[in-house]
């Protein structure tokens, strides 16, 4: 995970590409509202997947969850924006894992 702090003229675009990085993610892990119109001093992170997966057609969370070994919470953790859709889109790629927690368990 890195934190990059914008700067005057940056874009998530062009943010992204510096990362090497698809546009959306950054924009979906930031919940970024305005990718074109970011404000100087603000923090993006960076984050790095270490396991996707390419959904396929009839695929659900708790079959993919099932599959990697990983919980239906853990998948949503890591792709929030699935949390108020009822269906996968065959084609989209989903986040297993990142190479670094985005939310370290430190209790029980």
């Amino acid at each position: 995970m890195q934190i990059h702090i914008v700067q005057p003229g940056e874009t998530a675009e062009s943010i992204a590409n510096l990362y090497g990085l698809p546009v959306e993610r950054l924009i979906i892990e930031n919940a970024i509202i305005y990718p074109n119109n970011l404000v100087v001093g603000d923090t993006i992170v960076i984050l790095y997947p270490e396991i996707t997966y390419t959904v396929q057609e009839g695929d659900t969370l708790a079959g993919i969850a099932e599959a990697y070994g990983v919980t239906v919470m853990d998948l949503l953790r890591n792709n929030p924006y699935l949390s108020d859709r009822e269906y996968l889109t065959p084609g989209e790629t989903i986040i297993i894992q990142y190479a670094d927690p985005k939310i370290k368990k430190n209790c029980c």
